[in-house]
This record gives C-alpha cells, structure tokens and sequence, in this order.
C-alpha cells in the first residue's frame, strides 16, 4: 500500500490482529506505483485503484474523497469564505506523481469547477508526506486524501477548507493474488479493513 495509507488505515488493523494471533510474523510494505507492475510477492495489498484486475481479486474497501487542507492558521488569515475557484487565488502546494491518475490541482478544480483551469506551480513536492507537512507549518492549501489525513484533523494541525467543496472522489480497494491457496488470515483481514470505513 502507499504510505498514507499503510500508516491510517492498514498498520492500526494489523495491530489489532497481531495482539490477538501470538507469534504472527507481519511485512509490511509501502510503495505507490500502480498494483498491476508490482513485482512484491505479498498476500494482500490496499491501494487506490480500479476494482478489476488480472492478477489479483479486487475487494472494495472504501469509497473516499479528496478535500483542501491547511494549517488553522492559513485558515484564520483567510478574509473571505474560500470557494473552489478562490482557491486559484491561493498558494496551492502539490504533490508529482509518477502515477497521471492520482489527483492533482490541475484535475481536481477542473472536476470540481466543469472546465480546465490554469494553476500556478508554487511549490512541488515529489513526496504526499511533505506536502502535508508543508501545509501544516503554513506554506499553502495541500489536497488531503479523507483516510490519510484523518489523524492530522482529529489533532487539529490541519483544518479542511469546508468551503471549498471539491468534486473528485476515489476508491480503495484490497487485492488479492489469484492464486491458492491463500493466507489463512487474508479474510480476516479483508473483513477488517472493510469493517469501519469512518475517516480515521
């Protein structure tokens, strides 16, 4: 899975199972390329990302959208209620993904507004992580993936620009190698992570 997800919403489920399952040896790994190149062996991957495949089962996981974040501060400096479009007033801070179908500002605020935009670059970041990070110390608006950024709300070092309603949503889903047998645990897993899908 990718970072963001591997650490809200996959590592606190594995947790739970490996308290319960004594001497459970677990590997976790973290990359963001898309599920179909993989060369990982693994039991079971949660990525963002379409829901068929030909190598592996595709479990739907959660539906989630993308929202404007920023640091409490950025959002009280703000003299106006912030719309999608004056967003395209505001220092934006994006994240380069090697993957064209990640959302981007380019097409988010097309998505939301119904028309391509032009969006000036302020600040590129090669890493989602940073980008957040950037946000909180006050640089710019980042886009915020619901599940990742839930710890980040919950204490309270990024706020979301409810305004600023955007239209661009996503789903993750959990695969599974086609083959047999599997892991003894994957269902059980599969059943937690589809359990409670509330923004963490």
């Amino acid at each position: 899975s990718s970072l963001s997800l591997t650490s809200a919403m996959v590592a606190p489920v594995l947790a739970e199972l490996q308290a319960e399952v004594p001497g459970l040896q677990i590997r976790l790994l973290s990359e963001c390329g898309p599920i179909e190149q993989s060369a990982q062996t693994f039991d079971l991957a949660v990525q963002y990302g379409p829901s068929c495949s030909t190598r592996f089962e595709a479990h739907h996981v959660a539906d989630e959208s993308v929202v404007a974040v920023c640091s409490p501060e950025f959002a009280a400096s703000l003299d106006r209620p912030t719309s999608a479009t004056d967003l395209l007033d505001l220092p934006l801070l994006h994240v380069e993904y090697d993957d064209p179908t990640w959302a981007a500002w380019p097409s988010v605020l097309a998505a939301t507004l119904g028309r391509q935009v032009e969006v000036v670059r302020t600040t590129v970041f090669s890493s989602y992580h940073v980008c957040l990070d950037a946000a909180e110390r006050g640089d710019g608006i980042a886009l915020g993936w619901e599940h990742s950024i839930g710890p980040r709300l919950a204490a309270g070092t990024l706020v979301a620009l409810a305004d600023a309603e955007l239209s661009y949503a996503a789903t993750i889903h959990a695969y599974v190698p086609r083959r047999e047998p599997h892991h003894p645990l994957t269902d059980n897993l599969l059943g937690r992570l589809a359990a409670d899908r509330a923004p963490r």
